[in-house]
């Protein structure tokens, strides 16, 4: 037997031109993966639905057109993800950041 496996993507994205309704569009675009909901399907089985967001750009695609979209997260919430996703405290990281920011201003200003 053969378990089900789903995946839930929510999230907004601000984009730049309206949508025509009724339309068919592709999407392409990055998601994050942040949790799983196993249930079984009472047969031996599962429903595995893997829950997903938004995490960066997006574009929908219809023919030759391309809308571009972007996430709404602000950056500070972009941050704090960022530094969840690699495993460290974001409280215990920003203070050690913020002691290296002049460094970051300089490489930014002079790249």
């Amino acid at each position: 037997m053969n378990n089900d496996y789903l995946i839930q993507i929510t999230g907004k994205a601000y984009i730049a031109a309206p949508l025509a309704n009724d339309t068919s569009y592709q999407f392409t675009g990055e998601i994050t993966t942040y949790g799983v909901d196993e249930r079984s399907n009472q047969d031996g089985t599962q429903k595995i639905t893997h829950k997903a967001k938004f995490s960066d750009v997006v574009h929908l695609i219809k023919g030759d057109e391309i809308i571009k979209g972007k996430d709404t997260k602000s950056w500070s919430q972009k941050l704090r993800g960022m530094v969840f996703h690699r495993g460290h405290d974001y409280d215990e990281f920003m203070p050690y950041l913020l002691t290296r920011i002049e460094d970051i201003f300089y490489d930014y200003e002079t790249r």
